[in-house]
């Protein structure tokens, strides 16, 4: 109402129910007694109309509190209805006072038109504004159409023109799909008086001159945010065709790891480098440790015997690999029979993490791999995955999920599983092993740190020295030809040698010694010296130089990531950290003590 802020009349516009009325709008209207009779439920209804059609429904469902039941019949009409159900009985004795608020009519929307296009031929479909503009104690509401918006907005009729009068309100909303960070423009600038939102786009203020009849173009723009990943998918028969037959055949013929071929480009040469992945494997290469097939796909075995069959195979007397992801590699049920018997065949397996998600194993493959792990009880696995195959739905069925309860049962290293069980009894056995698994997990990591509960410093690593070396008995570096290499580099030295540095020293001395076979020899000796000299006297400098003096409690290598733990004397322990590997050196007791070592042998 003009002068107050009071609301005359609305309407609900809510889906209808469930299943075959969910195509059917479900409307409610009200309208203030003291506002009736002045053609808002018209108002209402119009525009319920529109935008239910707008939204998608087929069909309107109307319930509406009015003046009088002519009064909502001529509303009905108005908006389009065809067929009026009969007024009960109960509500004609007095038609002045009585309601129509339990009587339901419904409007077929599919014959509804949109509003025409404009005259020109390839002029947008016009752009509509709702328009409410105060006069008197009266409200009325009206549609305006504008014919050069950039963005589609509500209507109810086809009306073009219109026209407000100075010192009246107006107010101009649009009405759009949910579609956040809009900016609004318009062009020409708006009489005076008048003004655009610039994020809301309301159109609002009161006319202060006249002014001829002009377009005004609106303009919304829009911004939103995409993410998304393009990834590329690769064909079994591409994999296969794009394997170079001569450099297979070649690397079938190597039999050790300083003979392999160089690895071929992961990017352009697909299946030579699955292939040369699959060698090393079958080679037992120390320095593999994670073999990662995600999201490559693996030919089938008929068509590509060096992939996917050579893989498992080499399973059965591989001792170095840590990690094996196959997660949406095209894996085959056959393939998990034969992973299944190779891991039940190698007791000297290493492996840690075994993640066969998304392939094609059936309920039968997982049951056998949960059979083989669980009668290797010399498999240090701690992670395995094989939920969301192709093959079978959400769960594997009672026998799978008994044989898998039975693996966790046995099982006291696996301390991640991810299977579905739907089967009660079997799923609280899983979680109580794994329960079972983490805290026995905790408690290991416990006790190797005997010193948890003194105080820390982290500190960033520089390099070692080692001090003090223990009897001549503890030694066990020297094992063997190459070692010996590497322990004549040391004593000569006193210092720990590079790749490049050992295959100086032995070129030297007349031996050829390639880089692939240098990189295990100098990892292989390094560990047996540094578990030698665990709890006995070292200098460790940081990255600003500062030396700190202790007792060598723990050292850990994973992926170049590397951790040394220092006790000092007074208590305080201190871990030293790095991204590269760290420089060591040895004092002269040391030496002599290597010396004597190389001599016995």
């Amino acid at each position: 109402m003009a002068g107050s802020e009071e609301i005359v009349g609305a309407y609900v516009m809510s889906p209808g129910a469930r299943g075959r009325s969910s195509h059917i709008a479900h409307c409610q209207y009200l309208v203030s007694p003291h506002a009736r009779n002045d053609c808002l439920a018209k108002a209402l209804c119009g525009h319920s109309t529109w935008e239910a059609k707008h939204q998608g429904y087929a069909g309107l469902q109307l319930e509406a509190v009015v003046s009088s039941d002519t009064a909502a019949i001529a509303s009905y009409e108005y908006c389009g209805f065809k067929i009026v159900g009969t007024v009960p009985g109960a509500f004609r004795p007095n038609q002045e006072q009585t309601y129509l608020d339990t009587h339901i009519l419904f409007h077929d929307l599919e014959s509804l038109v949109c509003p025409s296009r404009l005259a020109e031929p390839d002029a947008p479909m016009p752009n509509l504004l709702t328009s409410r503009m105060g006069r008197g104690d009266k409200l009325s509401t009206r549609k305006v159409k504008y014919a050069d918006l950039s963005a589609s907005l509500a209507t109810s009729d086809g009306c073009i023109r219109e026209r407000f009068v100075v010192d009246e309100p107006v107010i101009l909303e649009p009405r759009f799909d949910h579609c956040p960070q809009r900016v609004y423009t318009v062009e020409p600038a708006l009489p005076s008086g008048l003004t655009i939102g610039r994020t809301t786009g309301l159109i609002c203020g009161t006319p202060q001159v006249p002014r001829e009849e002009t377009t005004y173009c609106i303009t919304t723009t829009t911004t939103s945010e995409v993410t998304f990943r393009v990834v590329e998918l690769v064909d079994c028969r591409e994999v296969s065709q794009s394997i170079n037959v001569d450099f297979a055949s070649q690397l079938d013929l190597v039999t050790s790891v300083a003979d392999l071929l160089p690895e071929p480009l992961r990017t352009k040469e697909y299946g030579d480098w699955m292939i040369w992945m699959v060698h090393r494997a079958w080679l037992n290469d120390p320095t593999l440790l994670d073999l990662n097939f995600d999201n490559m796909h693996m030919p089938p075995p008929h068509i590509e015997k060096r992939i996917a069959p050579k893989l498992m195979k080499a399973m059965e007397t591989n001792t170095w690999l840590r990690i094996l992801s196959l997660s949406n590699s095209n894996m085959q049920r056959g393939q998990g029979f034969e992973l299944a018997d190779a891991l039940r065949r190698n007791p000297a397996c290493g492996l840690r993490v075994l993640n066969l998600e998304t392939n094609c194993l059936d309920s039968s493959a997982v049951c056998e791999l949960a059979n083989a792990i669980g009668s290797n009880q010399d498999l240090p696995l701690e992670q395995l995955r094989v939920q969301h195959q192709k093959q079978v739905g959400q769960f594997f069925g009672r026998p799978t999920e008994e044989a898998m309860g039975k693996m966790m049962a046995s099982s006291q290293t696996v301390i991640k599983l991810s299977f579905e069980c739907d089967d009660a009894h079997w799923r609280n056995m899983i979680s109580r092993a794994l329960l079972r698994n983490n805290d026995s997990k905790r408690r290991q990591n416990a006790l190797v740190e005997p010193e948890a509960d003194a105080p820390v410093d982290e500190l960033t690593l520089g390099n070692v020295a080692l001090q003090h070396p223990p009897p001549p008995e503890a030694g066990t570096v020297v094992e063997g030809t190459p070692n010996m290499i590497w322990i004549k580099y040391v004593i000569q030295n006193k210092m720990f040698p590079t790749t490049s540095q050992l295959q100086s020293h032995t070129k030297n001395s007349g031996v050829v010694l390639t880089y692939s076979a240098a990189l295990p020899l100098i990892r292989e000796c390094r560990s047996r010296m540094l578990n030698v000299a665990l709890n006995s006297e070292v200098v460790v400098t940081d990255a600003f130089g500062k030396k700190f003096n202790g007792c060598l409690v723990r050292w850990t290598d994973l992926h170049e990531n590397w951790h040394v733990d220092v006790l000092a004397p007074n208590g305080k322990r201190c871990v030293f950290k790095s991204r590269k590997e760290p420089a060591f050196s040895v004092s002269e007791a040391w030496v002599e003590w290597l010396r004597a070592i190389a001599g016995e042998t």
